[in-house]
């Protein structure tokens, strides 16, 4: 950002304040520390700071990333089992037949997201497929396919895979100027419910997906 003659920015948890010309598009001194711990968001490649032009700063300080561990209980809430060990999952989602596990956990890699599937009897993982964005995987009501939302390409779609893993990836829709992403599926399986949120609307809606068109809107 810049404000007063600066660009801050971060490097690694701290906050820097350099001169910057504008008139010149250059920096015209050293980067100077403003203050530690500010907190970054690895999914949106974003500091979570922000400052006025007359000087006024505001961030925010910890962790960006928290662990949790995948907890299964009955439906009196005495605990049964404990599901791998805990990371950063995401929206974890039981398939219909209940013996697997659908979930989006942060990779390896900074800044992209995991989606993976657990067998529960067996124990394994399987990754699925990785994308730099929150890919909100929802089970078919088969269980023979899931629909994500992602950015591989630069630009917001939804894709739909079949859930072994193994098939090839259809994109199924690109949104124009708006974020989408899956909900769920229709009962008979011929529909995604997706929620949009169109870019400067300041709202979100409702849109039942068939497979590359929209077919009805609920704002």
């Amino acid at each position: 950002m810049y404000a007063l003659g600066q660009v801050l920015y971060l490097n690694e948890k701290t906050l820097m304040a350099r001169p910057f010309d504008l008139s010149k598009l250059e920096f015209t001194g050293d980067a100077v520390p403003i203050v530690d711990g500010v907190q970054f968001d690895p999914l949106w490649s974003n500091g979570l700071f922000s400052v006025s032009q007359n000087g006024l700063l505001v961030y925010q300080e910890g962790e960006s990333l928290t662990t949790y561990s995948l907890l299964v209980f009955d439906r009196e809430g005495k605990q049964l089992s404990k599901i791998g060990e805990p990371a950063p999952y995401f929206v974890p989602r039981f398939s219909p037949d209940g013996k697997r596990l659908l979930y989006d956990e942060f990779g390896a890699s900074v800044g992209k997201i995991d989606m993976r599937i657990r067998d529960l009897a067996s124990g394994e993982a399987a990754l699925v497929t990785s994308d730099p964005r929150p890919l909100n995987p929802v089970w078919s009501p088969d269980g023979e396919r899931i629909a994500y939302s992602g950015l591989k390409t630069g630009a917001p779609a939804i894709y739909i895979r079949p859930a072994n893993a193994m098939g090839v990836e259809q994109k199924r829709w690109t949104p124009n100027d708006e974020l989408a992403s899956p909900y769920d599926w229709t009962p008979d399986g011929k529909f995604l419910i997706v929620t949009e949120r169109p870019f400067g609307a300041g709202k979100s809606r409702i849109a039942l997906l068939t497979v590359a068109s929209v077919v009805r809107h609920a704002d």
